[in-house]
């Protein structure tokens, strides 16, 4: 009986497919609205555009709500540490500042009255 050891080889070559398709599909991207989410769920600090693709958000580093907010932000986004630096040492006198890393571009400005102002966008 051939035909049934053909279609058991063919069974488990279906279901070893499977298999790999289920644990390569990993994790899901992080979008923006995802990191709204995480980071926010009061929704009182960030704003998702309408496009849902950008997080617009105004960073008091000395205030502690505001610094959760920010390194969850950074952390979900999985930017480089030289981000956070940048952006700790940027000053009003410097303008826009923009740092791009894998999936997200990051647009921001200083003033000491006010914060930084940031724009984080999935790309």
């Amino acid at each position: 009986m051939p035909w049934i050891a053909a279609g058991t080889v063919v069974l488990g070559v279906i279901v070893a497919v499977i298999v790999l398709v289920v644990v390569d599909s990993g994790p899901s991207r992080v979008t923006a609205s995802s990191v709204v989410a995480e980071c926010d769920s009061s929704s009182s600090t960030l704003t998702l555009a309408e496009d849902g693709k950008t997080i617009e958000f105004t960073y008091h580093p000395d205030r502690s709500t505001s610094q959760a907010v920010y390194d969850c932000l950074l952390e979900q986004t999985k930017a480089p540490s030289s981000v956070d630096a940048r952006v700790l040492g940027t000053r009003a006198i410097d303008g826009t500042q923009q740092a791009d890393w894998e999936g997200w571009e990051m647009f921001w400005n200083y003033h000491p009255d006010s914060g930084a102002s940031i724009t984080l966008s999935e790309h």
